[in-house]
């Protein structure tokens, strides 16, 4: 599992949805935390670019001040994962 946090979207090197085969190849999931700050739909370009894999998710923070209570769900929701899904 990759977690990624950012409040933009990505600028340089490779796109992200360019690395999804490897990713696909490697089982890796890749999971978002969102800071919307700037009337960007960014959340949406997360869903639509960076989360990848089998029951991968985003959970968004609507600013910095935010950030916090946010991350705390979105780790309790990776670490609650059920085990009977696990392979």
């Amino acid at each position: 599992m990759i977690d990624i946090s950012g409040d933009r979207i990505s600028n340089e090197g490779i796109a992200p949805r360019d690395i999804w085969p490897v990713l696909r190849q490697a089982g890796i999931t890749v999971n978002a935390m969102v800071i919307e700050d700037t009337g960007f739909q960014l959340t949406e370009w997360y869903e639509a670019n960076v989360i990848f894999g089998d029951a991968a998710f985003s959970v968004t923070a609507n600013s910095f001040d935010e950030y916090p209570a946010q991350i705390i769900r979105k780790l309790y929701r990776e670490l609650t994962q059920p085990i009977a899904a696990l392979p």
